[in-house]
C-alpha cells in the first residue's frame, strides 16, 4: 500500500525513541523532506547527538501527556520506535511491560483518536 503524503495540507511528524539509530536516520530524511519544525523526536532521555533537532523529553507511558504533546503540536504521523532492548526488559521486567506492551497500546489509541498515521 502507498500513502501519498503529499496530500495532507501539513505533515507533522512524532517520532518516539529519536535516540536510537533507526530514530535518528529516519529523523534525517524527514528533516530534509518536511523541516526541522514539522519533525518533533522523543525519547525519555535527553539527547546529546548534535543531529537530533527539535527533540523533547516525552514518556510514552504517561498516555494523557502524550496525547496533550500530539494535540498541541498537531501531529499527524506517528513513528513509534521506543522499546526497551532485550537486556533492559531481561533486567526489569515491569518496566518492560510498561514501555513495551503499554506504550503501544497508548500510541495505538492516542493515534486513532487523532486519525495519526
Amino acid at each position: 500500500m502507498s500513502i501519498n503524503l503529499k496530500s495532507r495540507a501539513i505533515s507533522r511528524f512524532l517520532i518516539t525513541g529519536i535516540n536510537g539509530q533507526v530514530g535518528r536516520g529516519i529523523a534525517s530524511g524527514l528533516y530534509e523532506k518536511y523541516g526541522v519544525e514539522n519533525v518533533f523526536g522523543t525519547d525519555v532521555k535527553q539527547s546529546h547527538d548534535k543531529h537530533i533537532k527539535n527533540f523533547h523529553l516525552l514518556d510514552i507511558t504517561e498516555k494523557q501527556n502524550t496525547r496533550e504533546f500530539i494535540h498541541e503540536n498537531k501531529i499527524n504521523n506517528i513513528i513509534h520506535l521506543a522499546t526497551l532492548r532485550s537486556q533492559d526488559c531481561e533486567d526489569n521486567l515491569e518496566l518492560a511491560k510498561k514501555v513495551n506492551i503499554d506504550g503501544i497500546h497508548n500510541m495505538l489509541e492516542i493515534s486513532k483518536e487523532t486519525n495519526s498515521m
